[in-house]
């Protein structure tokens, strides 16, 4: 749990660096470019403060002894949307970059956060997904989970699953009616 709080700490402190930094440049000017990026930087901050403060929860919740299931499952469902949205609202920053060259011109400032975001949200998005082929190429050189599920004893077989022969089975010799001298 102390592990989760710390990680929390650490990812806040360099998500405040980019809150920090959109706010100085949407506060410090007026300009504007001739597609809406200032109103995505700003849902880009909302939606990532959301999503940030929901992971946050489910890494604190999942890391407790007693976590309520439900609500995790809630969660990570949560994230699953959020994640889904923040790479559409991804691709829609960048046409919305890219097709306004007057931006580039008027209000670079503005224009290179919003490219500096999108670049290292892709450079996640390309790191995520090499690790999800990395371990899909172990799992299929393995042949089985990286991860182990915890195992169940395994419970002796019985051949014949007639109640007589298994109650002769449990009689000690001197009980078996058969064995009278």
């Amino acid at each position: 749990m102390q592990k989760a709080i710390s990680q929390s700490c650490t990812s806040f402190c360099c998500y405040l660096g980019f809150i920090i930094a959109i706010g100085v440049i949407l506060n410090g000017s007026d300009k504007n470019c001739e597609n809406p990026i200032r109103e995505w930087l700003i849902v880009w901050i909302v939606v990532s403060s959301a999503g940030w403060i929901v992971m946050t929860i489910e890494r604190i919740l999942g890391a407790s002894e007693n976590a309520n299931k439900q609500v995790l499952k809630i969660l990570r469902s949560v994230i699953g949307i959020w994640g889904t949205f923040s790479i559409s609202w991804m691709i829609v920053g960048s046409i919305w970059l890219y097709n306004d060259d007057i931006c580039k011109d008027h209000f670079y400032d503005m224009w290179a956060l919003t490219l500096a975001i999108l670049i290292i949200s892709y450079i996640g998005i390309g790191c995520c997904l090499f690790a999800c082929c990395c371990a899909m190429i172990l799992l299929c050189v393995k042949g089985k989970p990286i991860f182990k599920k915890k195992e169940e004893k395994p419970q002796a077989e019985v051949p014949n699953s007639n109640p007589a022969v298994a109650r002769k089975r449990s009689l000690t010799p001197s009980e078996d009616p058969e064995n009278v001298v």
